[in-house]
């Protein structure tokens, strides 16, 4: 009987890396500089194309910031643009933690500035009633 080579034992499999969260998701492509500047641009092209006598005063007060201060992501809007869940559907994180928006259709980017843009400019401009707390500690109270 002729002897059989001894087989390496068989490693455990890893496991499969699992899907990122969509929170994870969104809170990440935030970091993503093209993603942020992708934004600045479709806001851009909104304030360009936008018909500015149909606008309420915050919307063209948004339209003025956008045209004076060109390319610079907006914090605002970019929360507003990262944290919607089609967005988010094309963000990947690969298993070392870099994370990719090039999945992200310009204009899925596009029609979510155009849909936010009343959101963003009237968290941005509109004024807001005198808080009778500050900061965090509203919403321990509630």
């Amino acid at each position: 009987m002729t002897e059989q080579p001894e087989q390496p034992a068989e490693q455990p499999a890893e496991p499969a890396p699992r899907p990122a969260s969509q929170l994870l998701k969104y809170a990440r492509s935030r970091d993503d500089q093209s993603f942020t500047w992708r934004i600045a641009a479709a806001m851009m092209v909104r304030a360009r194309e936008i018909e500015f006598y149909e606008l309420v005063p915050s919307e063209r007060q948004l339209v003025d910031w956008t045209l004076d201060n060109p390319m610079v992501p907006n914090g605002t809007m970019v929360n507003f643009v990262s944290t919607t869940p089609t967005i988010a559907a094309n963000v990947t994180i690969t298993a070392n933690g870099a994370v990719s928006t090039e999945g992200i259709p310009d204009d899925d980017i596009q029609y979510v500035v155009n849909t936010v843009w009343p959101k963003v400019a009237a968290s941005l401009f509109e004024s807001k009633p005198p808080s009778t707390t500050t900061g965090h500690s509203a919403a321990r109270t509630a």
